[in-house]
C-alpha cells in the first residue's frame, strides 16, 4: 500500500482502522501481554478494540498509546511496526479516545465548601 502514514489514516474508514489495529494487536502484542506470560503485568486478551467507544479499559488503552507512541513497543528485539502501521493505529487510538471524551466529558468531583 504505497499512502503515505498521513494520508492512509486520513482516507481509512474507522472501521478498517478498528480491524486493522485488532490485527496489530493480536499480531504484536497477545505473544508476550497475554494471560500466560503477563509481561508488564497485563494482558491483551481481556480487552477488544470496540472497548473504547463503550468506555472500557480506557487506562489500558491510554497506555498502549502511550507505550506506542513513546516507541516502548514494540520493545527493540520485537518486529517493529511500519511506518504506516504505527501511525494508523496511533491515530485510530487517539481519534478514538477522543472521541468518547467528547461524548462522554467528564468533569471530576464537586469540592466540598
Amino acid at each position: 500500500m504505497g499512502l503515505s502514514p498521513q494520508v492512509f489514516s486520513q482516507t481509512a474508514s474507522p472501521e478498517f482502522m478498528q480491524a486493522q489495529a485488532a490485527e496489530l494487536i493480536d499480531d504484536r502484542c497477545e505473544s508476550c501481554h497475554n494471560d500466560y506470560i503477563f509481561d508488564g503485568n497485563w494482558s491483551v486478551e481481556d480487552i477488544d478494540v470496540s472497548d473504547i467507544a463503550h468506555g472500557k479499559n480506557l487506562k489500558r488503552w491510554e497506555s498502549i498509546l502511550k507505550s506506542v507512541s513513546m516507541g516502548d513497543m514494540p520493545p527493540a528485539e520485537k518486529k517493529p511496526l511500519t511506518g504506516e502501521q504505527k501511525a494508523a493505529l496511533l491515530h485510530w487510538l487517539k481519534d478514538s479516545l477522543d472521541s468518547y471524551s467528547e461524548s462522554h466529558p467528564n468533569p471530576g468531583r464537586a469540592e466540598k465548601t
